[in-house]
């Protein structure tokens, strides 16, 4: 059987905000990962390259970060 290994292209962004709830500072990190390979494509149907999906996760993490931020606290989580 054979084993595929894939590159992974990983992102991530520590935030510090107040929570919207409760108002206490809280630090949180947030992660975004993607694989270089031929099953991940555009819409055009190519296959993505290392700068597009750099430039989609960092995209990706501006718009996560941009949130409200509650605390997990206040989430009840």
């Amino acid at each position: 059987m054979a084993v595929w290994v894939f590159e992974e292209i990983k992102e991530s962004k520590r935030v510090t905000a107040q929570c919207t709830v409760c108002g206490k500072r809280r630090t949180r990190t947030f992660s975004v990962m993607q694989t270089v390979n031929r099953f991940n494509k555009n819409q055009d149907g190519t296959v993505k390259t290392e700068d597009q999906i750099e430039a989609e996760n960092i995209r990706e993490l501006n718009r996560i970060c941009a949130e409200p931020f509650v605390c997990a606290g206040c989430s009840g989580a």
